[in-house]
């Protein structure tokens, strides 16, 4: 889960330095061409179906899966 964590959040600093900006939308055409990002027309591209898990539209989407995965998922691992 840790890993995971600190994958998205690496994920989301890539983006928003690549894209110059942190808040990101959904809807900016540079996002919506990110190889990451699930769409609908790219169905044959597999991958997308889990990668887009790494996509975080803001700092504060961001932020509340960091905090519920490290409250929640760290101690559902050790159970």
């Amino acid at each position: 889960m840790i890993t995971v964590t600190l994958l998205e959040v690496a994920f989301f600093l890539y983006n928003g330095v690549s894209l110059g900006q942190f808040v990101l939308q959904v809807t900016h055409p540079r996002y919506l061409k990110n190889s990451l990002v699930y769409h609908p027309q790219l169905r044959a591209q597999a991958w997308r179906y889990l990668t887009y898990i790494f996509m975080h539209a803001g700092i504060e989407h961001l932020g509340l899966n960091v905090v519920l995965q490290l409250l929640v998922g760290v101690p559902l691992e050790m159970v």
